[in-house]
């Protein structure tokens, strides 16, 4: 049996050939409609991995980039090096689903059934130059626009930006474009997406990098036989090795540093007995209070295990407000177990269902960390099930919340959730602004288990009103993947951090 979704690395790739990524691209359109979901597409190569995560099991390089890959609805391997991956660790992706073959197989279904597309992004004029080449390849092709802007993603320009977008946004949204391809280039594009998808009219939108300049022949494309043989890199690096040598080379080697620990753990469970065996079925419980389903797992969690899950656990899910998987009893896991979960996750994301996994043992937090999965999970484990039952879901609660406290001259503002793009676009900045009355803000972040660009905004707006006012301000108690977040946009460099 086809896996839905393989965990490379702690990112999950959709196990979709080039033919099921399109009909499942224009699912999407179809859906929207009733859904009014937008819906984005995300295409990782092996520059992305690196842009992602750190050499160290435990670290990420860009927090927000890994959480906007677990929201994507669709992550394809774009890059030979990925599917190698994916089969040396005997996950076995289909297919390599490049973006810049994606693309004009697109353009030539969109044309068939009338449906528009934007192009946004690529240097110059580049966006206009290819969407008049697949205009010309695909006559019946509606071009909704096409648009060059230059945005930021990172230091004091943050704030500028996302103002700036307003403008990007109406255009788009005016233009009633099904499709929405953006070509910024990682990470650039899918973090521009998620702070803007909350606004957005648009039922796909799809990160293509550098796909606008392959058609539009400003670069040229590697002869079929290397892009088939995942050789493709070596004809980019001979076109422009002074601005390619780096990013290839280093990023080859980093990424072969970071995949063999996964490949050797996925080879040994292989040799280990018993796993490969059927194990005991999971068993789904329907609770009491009917509104909470539970999922005990057997002490294999293998392909076996996950095949029964996935036959009825959509309808499952569906019917309830909690989910809670009980691990307790797992002792060894491989791949198919690591896809199973993340599948459960992506799930209740997508139906706004709460999720809570308990019962981590040593042996699979270690496999976890290992596979580099961990990460994607912590935010839902829990120690104490049994006080789950005591509360309601919580499905109204807002993700962020925060508490204002005035000492004599000092105020304390104390953060705690996920401050992240959605939240920002309710959050009443105002108000908050009419309770800063010390001479001093302490902004204690201790609380805060996320934060995206666009939640570093709230500082930058907090920042600019207590500066206006001749107040200052500091931070605490910064959680190591907020700190990195902090890090990597530059605005270390801004505000005065007391850790």
């Amino acid at each position: 049996m086809k896996k839905n979704i393989s965990v490379i690395l702690g990112i999950p790739i959709d196990n979709l050939s080039m033919d099921e990524t399109i009909t499942k691209i224009f699912s999407f359109i179809d859906e929207y409609p009733e859904t009014k979901n937008p819906r984005q597409v995300a295409t990782v190569n092996v520059d992305f991995v690196v842009n992602t995560l750190k050499y160290s099991l435990s670290k990420i390089r860009h927090p927000e980039l890994l959480e906007i890959l677990n929201q994507s609805d669709l992550v394809i391997a774009d890059g030979m090096p990925v599917v190698w991956a994916s089969r040396l660790m005997g996950i076995e992706l289909v297919s390599r689903v490049a973006g810049s073959d994606l693309v004009p197989l697109i353009a030539k279904e969109a044309s068939k059934r009338a449906k528009s597309v934007y192009f946004l992004g690529g240097r110059g004029d580049i966006g206009k130059r290819a969407a008049m080449i697949l205009k010309e390849q695909y006559p019946n092709l509606i071009i909704a626009g096409y648009d060059a802007p230059f945005v930021h993603i990172d230091s004091e320009k943050i704030l500028h930006s996302i103002e700036d977008d307003k403008g990007i946004i109406e255009t788009i949204n005016s233009s009633g474009a099904d499709i929405l391809l953006i070509g910024f280039g990682n990470p650039k594009q899918e973090i521009w997406f998620h702070r803007n998808k909350d606004k957005l009219k648009v039922p796909v939108s799809i990160g293509i990098g550098g796909t606008f300049e392959f058609i539009a022949g400003t670069v040229s494309r590697a002869p079929v036989w290397m892009q088939t043989t995942g050789l493709e890199w070596i004809y980019r690096i001979i076109q422009d090795p002074k601005r390619l040598w780096k990013r290839y080379l280093i990023g080859f080697f980093k990424f072969g540093l970071m995949i063999w620990p996964q490949i050797l753990f996925f080879r040994y469970q292989k040799l280990r007995p018993g796993l490969t065996q059927h194990s005991e079925l999971p068993s789904i419980n329907h609770l009491d209070d009917n509104i909470t389903l539970e999922i005990k797992f057997s002490n294999i969690l293998n392909d076996n295990a996950c095949a029964f899950i996935r036959e009825d656990l959509t309808n499952a899910i569906k019917e309830k407000d909690r989910i809670i998987l009980d691990l307790r009893n797992i002792n060894h896991m491989d791949s198919s177990g690591f896809s199973c979960l993340y599948d459960i996750l992506r799930q209740c994301k997508q139906m706004k269902k709460e999720l809570y996994i308990t019962g981590l043992s040593k042996a699979v937090k270690k496999a976890l960390t290992i596979t580099r999965t961990l990460p994607i999970f912590k935010n839902y484990l829990v120690e104490n099930v049994n006080d789950l039952y005591k509360r309601p879901p919580s499905k109204n609660t807002p993700s962020f919340n925060y508490s204002i406290e005035s000492n004599g001259d000092e105020t304390h503002l104390q953060l705690n959730g996920m401050l992240e793009a959605s939240e920002m676009a309710t959050l009443d900045m105002a108000k908050i602004y009419t309770k800063l009355t010390g001479k001093h803000c302490i902004c204690n972040l201790g609380g805060l288990k996320f934060v995206d660009s666009s939640g570093l905004v709230f500082f930058l707006k907090i920042n600019k009103h207590l500066t206006e006012h001749n107040q200052t301000m500091s931070l605490s108690n910064i959680p190591e993947n907020v700190m990195q977040m902090f890090n990597i946009t530059k605005l270390n460099k801004i505000f005065q951090i007391n850790n």
